[in-house]
């Protein structure tokens, strides 16, 4: 829940969202990955069977998933 700007003084404004804070359906993407383990087994299922895969990207074992809402246009 902070700002990369602050953090690696990178000239960009830009942060990740604390899902628990925000209701996961007010999100119109969500990326998500197997190199942090911050998804309940509840939203990797809600992710995998009810938002569309709109890329995925894959090196060995990792993956890096983006998730579009489909109630968000």
């Amino acid at each position: 829940n902070s700002d990369l700007y602050d953090k690696y003084l990178s000239g960009e404004h830009f942060c990740f969202t604390d899902l628990d804070i925000k209701p996961f359906n007010d999100f119109r993407y969500i990326v998500q990955s197997n190199i942090c383990n911050t998804f309940t087994p509840e939203e990797l299922q809600k992710l995998n069977n009810k938002w569309i895969l709109v890329k995925e990207v894959r090196s060995w074992q990792v993956y890096i998933k983006l998730f579009k809402n489909p109630e968000k246009p």
